[in-house]
């Protein structure tokens, strides 16, 4: 059943992750003149773009917790690292 899930969540990924790209794209090339018209349009366009492409991300990591939570009781040594770099920024 994890597997289902996982893949179902990595499939959504993925097709998230390439319509940002497409979007940003087009947005960037197709759409540069009509965005430029209105204030603030490229920007407000490639915010919309970026959110995309982040929660797609997001749901990217969300596929590898697994579904018996008993494995995450307790933090595991390379999340604290993580959450280190990433509190630190570097």
């Amino acid at each position: 059943m994890s597997g289902d899930r996982s893949a179902t969540l990595r499939q959504l990924s993925s097709l998230l992750g390439a319509s940002g790209v497409a979007l940003g794209a087009f947005g960037a090339h197709a759409l540069k003149a009509r965005l430029s018209q209105k204030a603030g349009g490229i920007e407000n366009w490639r915010t919309a773009v970026i959110y995309q492409l982040v929660h797609s991300v997001a749901i990217l990591s969300l596929s590898i917790i697994p579904d018996d939570r008993k494995s995450l009781q307790y933090p595991q040594p390379s999340s604290w690292s993580g959450g280190k770099v990433m509190a630190l920024g570097r």
